[in-house]
């Protein structure tokens, strides 16, 4: 098995044949911490022989694990590692809460510097991953830490895996025209029904996405696919903002825009509409955005109308109308 706390610990790791997450015939680590100050005081255990190596060769930057709290307080849940040249210490920056319910829950830890905190030496996280000593599994409410909280807990852990992450989920995609030298976004879901971009692009159908991320990013390229364009130039790569730029957008269309290669970690895409007229964003054009559409004429775009300031002037007047009602009756496939 490998895991231990420690001796002489009253109260190790120990492999239950039944109870895991499939239920009866599963098998699954389980471990107890006294609460008392002592030995199996602490809800920590760790692992010196199957969860040691060269993480980095193995392209490992994420574990993931099925986890139960089968005791009766709420436990917080991290991941700490040893290795390196000077035998530095990492912990998870974030705990995973597990409330003390009994239930089976999917957890992950990255091993990212974006997800992990130094706690002891002065190795870089590339360098302690290239030589792990140690994994620890811990529950640490407060701070990351190599030592877990003295508790009265009892802890069921199953399915350990080591994977490659995935690419980092955007905090929000928008496609962005400037109307009258003012920019204004229409959101663009990653899931769902997917954002209607209703303005015109102009002469060569240019349009915009902007991609935004809560960590600066690296990625590789864009595409547009399953619709008539192409990806016309890119920026901000080694920031937490995006753009795409797109030309020869045909309307009446949907595709998905899709950045390549996020983090060296896997591809991140957006599905967008493009549906021009569509001012109240359902899929058709008809009379119900031409009416919407006249209804603000004469106003200057903002936050609250921009989608009806079809032809991106910065303002809404006649040439909005007949730009709307020249394409009624057209939707999205």
């Amino acid at each position: 098995m490998g895991w231990q706390e420690g001796a002489p610990s009253p109260n190790p790791p120990t492999n239950m044949p039944n109870g895991g997450p499939m239920g009866v015939g599963d098998a699954f680590l389980h471990n107890i911490s006294s609460g008392v100050v002592g030995a199996g005081s602490r809800m920590v255990m760790f692992n010196q022989a199957q969860w040691t190596g060269n993480y980095n060769a193995a392209g490992i930057t994420r574990l993931t694990a099925a986890m139960a709290n089968l005791g009766s307080v709420p436990l917080h849940m991290r991941v700490a590692i040893s290795g390196g040249p000077g035998f530095s210490i990492y912990g998870s920056t974030t705990a995973v809460n597990l409330p003390a319910d009994g239930v089976w829950r999917a957890v992950a830890f990255d091993l990212t510097p974006a997800t992990m905190t130094n706690i002891q030496g002065s190795d870089t996280l590339a360098a302690v991953l290239g030589t792990v000593t140690e994994l620890r599994v811990l529950s640490a409410e407060l701070d990351p830490a190599f030592v877990g909280d003295i508790v009265m807990a009892t802890l069921g852990m199953d399915n350990l895996r080591a994977v490659p992450a995935g690419p980092p989920t955007p905090t929000s995609v928008v496609s962005r025209k400037l109307q009258g030298g003012t920019p204004f976004d229409i959101n663009l879901p990653l899931t769902g029904n997917p954002g209607i971009e209703c303005r015109s692009g102009g002469a060569t159908s240019d349009y915009q996405v902007i991609f935004t991320f809560a960590n600066s990013i690296t990625f590789t390229g864009a595409v547009l696919s399953g619709g008539i364009g192409s990806v016309s130039t890119t920026s901000g790569s080694g920031t937490a903002s995006i753009t795409v730029n797109l030309t020869g957008v045909t309307n009446a269309q949907r595709l998905t825009v899709t950045l390549q290669g996020v983090n060296a970690a896997g591809d991140v895409g957006v599905p967008m509409g493009v549906l021009i007229g569509d001012t109240n964003g359902d899929g058709v054009v008809n009379g119900g955005d031409a009416i919407q559409t006249r209804s603000r004429s004469g106003q200057g775009a903002d936050a609250t109308n921009f989608r009806s300031d079809v032809n991106t002037d910065g303002f809404i007047n006649g040439g909005d109308t007949i730009a709307v009602r020249a394409r009624s009756g057209t939707f999205l496939p």
